[in-house]
């Protein structure tokens, strides 16, 4: 899936429920953190994404933590 479909694919019904469902799955708040605000969710791995995704492949993360997860994940590499 290349980025413009990702992309196409943020805007579904499909990711709107599934991504309201994870956030109601870690309460509303960051998996991280417990901030409440801004929230994000995230594709811990795009294996069955899209279409296909379990609550367990997404995570609810604010945008701080979000930033801070990209950032690790990068010197990981």
């Amino acid at each position: 899936m290349d980025r413009t479909e990702y992309k196409q694919y943020l805007q579904t019904e499909h990711w709107r429920t599934i991504s309201r469902l994870r956030r109601e799955f870690d309460g509303d708040s960051c998996a991280i953190c417990s901030s409440e605000y801004p929230l994000q969710v995230h594709h811990r791995t795009y294996e069955r994404c899209p279409y296909m995704e379990r609550l367990s492949d997404i995570v609810t993360l604010c945008g701080a933590c979000h930033k801070l997860y990209h950032k690790q994940l990068g010197k990981l590499k």
